[in-house]
């Protein structure tokens, strides 16, 4: 008879440790992860479940494991991370092309009576270091 290489519980402990908020800060908990990443241990599950016997498989799906429910929770938590991670780069993007709009706008605006203003990354103007020579409150 064939046996496992590793019990569910194995792969849920991992799982349940990469949703596990305190998990990074927790020298244990990093230890019993080790080097493996979350895609790494989920390859391994996928493989365990497809070769393992079935009462491997019962064994993880059990009352006592809930591994359905452990997957789906760890997978829920990933797509809502990256679905944020997703909105923050769209609301960065929009925010680039509305001060490269500002800058453009700012630039043929100013080019032509030869004031050299600056958008800095807050979206407000500021006037050329050369300007600011001229100012009186500079001298």
């Amino acid at each position: 008879m064939v046996h496992a290489k590793d019990p569910p519980a194995h792969y849920l402990t991992k799982l349940r440790t990469y949703l596990d908020p305190k998990a990074s800060r927790s020298h244990r908990k990093r230890k019993m992860v080790g080097e493996s990443t979350s895609t790494q241990v989920l390859r391994d599950l996928e493989i365990s479940l497809r070769t393992n016997h079935i009462e491997w498989v019962k064994e993880f799906l059990d009352d006592e494991n809930q591994g359905l429910d452990a997957l789906i929770d760890y997978l829920s938590f990933r797509l809502a991370m990256m679905r944020h991670e997703q909105r923050i780069l769209e609301a960065k993007s929009e925010s680039d092309e509305g001060l490269t709009t500002k800058e453009t706008a700012a630039n043929s605006s100013y080019g032509s009576n030869e004031t050299n203003h600056k958008i800095v990354p807050n979206g407000f103007m500021r006037p050329g270091l050369g300007d600011m020579l001229d100012s009186p409150s500079i001298k």
